[in-house]
Parts: structure tokens; sequence; C-alpha cells
């Protein structure tokens, strides 16, 4: 699962993910991503993945939190 801002300039580059089975996307709003953690951390439990990746700026280090608390491994890869 990648979780990351609408319009995100985030991309699966092969030399990194080329061995992904499957890649879910999870998009939060551009700005202020504060605002819109509980739905992504519902939506997240609702898909249940085996990893989160989170490129959201300072808001990715509280959802990696969140979800971590509810047994979601995640990453907080910055922005």
């Amino acid at each position: 699962m990648i979780i990351t801002g609408e319009g995100s300039r985030f991309d699966l580059v092969p030399e990194l993910f080329d061995n992904l089975k499957t890649a879910d996307f999870i998009h939060s709003t551009p700005k202020d991503a504060f605002t819109d953690l509980e739905r992504v951390v519902s939506e997240t439990l609702e898909k249940n993945p085996d990893l989160a990746i989170i490129s959201l700026g300072p808001a990715g280090t509280v959802l990696a939190k969140k979800l971590s608390e509810r047994g979601i491994r995640a990453l907080d890869i910055g922005h």
C-alpha cells in the first residue's frame, strides 16, 4: 500500500519496486494532510495491507504511528 498526497510526484521506480506483487494507492489531500488522517487510517485498515509506505510529509509520521498501533507495518519515507 502506497499512501501519498493527491498529485504527488511519488513514483514506483522499477529499481526499487520491480519485485512488488501488487501495489494499491491511497491518496490524501495535497496540503494539510492532517485533516484527512482519520479517513486514510480507516481506508487503510479496510484494505489491511502487509506494509504501508507513506510519503505524506509531516502528517506521514503521525499516520505511521497510528497504523503501527493498529498492527500494520508502516514506513514513513518523507515527501
